[in-house]
């Protein structure tokens, strides 16, 4: 419509329809990276070509059911290991030393399940992640705002003046300062009045409570607003679950220096029992 503008959150709104496939591949990424390899991909189009129909050679089907067994405890335990013989390794020091699989898998990557312990060299310090936990929290509120923001109706702008203004369905309300349950809105009732009284009572300028006026009795309004409406909340959806998504993984890194350094405090023996050392003393 001519005079006013919505206000557009962000251009990435253009790509809401790709919003589907983005997350099935997300989730299909998420897989493999959990896995650390095409395996369960390759095992699904073997079962969608084949069937359940089994290897008959016995060394390669023993060789698949091992990857199986590796990916499962990838995935299961969030532990990556390199072979299921270490995978039952580790499993058999966790016992002896009384150490939980959960607390390796929240220390992610600063745990070397060959070496079964902490890489000491590249934990961060304490305090980053404590940093880090603030910064979660920050992009957490940041991200539930942009959430609540969406039930809010749209933000306009005037062309001519560029003042900003909500639009709600039949009255205007100024956008700053927003107070939601304020009586300073505009109506079309309200257009009746002096437009002088209606400016100190609004906080819109008398220039403007004219162009507002007009848009009240105008009957495409209506509709423009909807379309605005929808256009902003999908793109504060899309950054909220963007912002939401990068709060999740800074709170995931601040909680695994956190158990990192927990662990690394308790000093737990990284020989497997009744494991010996070899010494060289040396020939006489």
């Amino acid at each position: 419509m001519d005079g006013i503008a919505a206000i557009k959150v962000s251009d990435i709104v253009a790509l809401g329809s790709l919003g589907a496939a983005i997350g099935l591949g997300g989730l299909f990424f998420w897989m493999v990276w959990q896995t650390e390899s095409w395996h369960m991909l390759r095992r699904r189009v073997w079962l969608l070509v084949h069937g359940k129909e089994e290897i008959s050679d016995p060394a390669i089907r023993g060789y698949v059911e091992e990857q199986n067994n590796l990916a499962a405890f990838h995935v299961f335990a969030g532990v990556r290991v390199a072979s299921l013989d270490e995978a039952q390794a580790l499993m058999a020091w966790c016992r002896a030393r009384n150490v939980d699989l959960g607390v390796l898998r929240m220390c992610g990557t600063y745990f070397d399940p060959e070496a079964r312990r902490i890489r000491e060299r590249w934990l961060p310090q304490r305090w980053m992640g404590h940093a880090l936990g603030v910064a979660a929290m920050v992009l957490m509120v940041a991200g539930l705002l942009l959430v609540v923001s969406m039930t809010m109706p749209p933000l306009m702008s005037l062309k001519t003046s560029g003042q900003g203004f909500f639009a709600e369905e039949g009255r205007l309300r100024k956008a700053w300062p927003y107070r939601m349950f304020s009586v300073s809105v505009l109506t079309a009732g309200d257009c009746e009045k002096p437009p002088a009284e209606e400016a100190r009572r609004t906080g819109f300028a008398q220039s403007d409570i004219t162009i507002l006026c007009s848009l009240l009795k105008e009957p495409e309004f209506g509709a423009y607003r909807d379309k605005a409406a929808n256009s902003q909340r999908s793109a504060l959806a899309i950054c909220a679950a963007f912002i939401l998504f990068f709060a999740y993984r800074t709170a995931v890194w601040a909680v695994r220096i956190a158990w990192a350094r927990k662990l690394l405090r308790r000093g737990v023996d990284p020989a497997l029992p009744a494991t010996q050392r070899e010494f060289d003393f040396g020939r006489p």
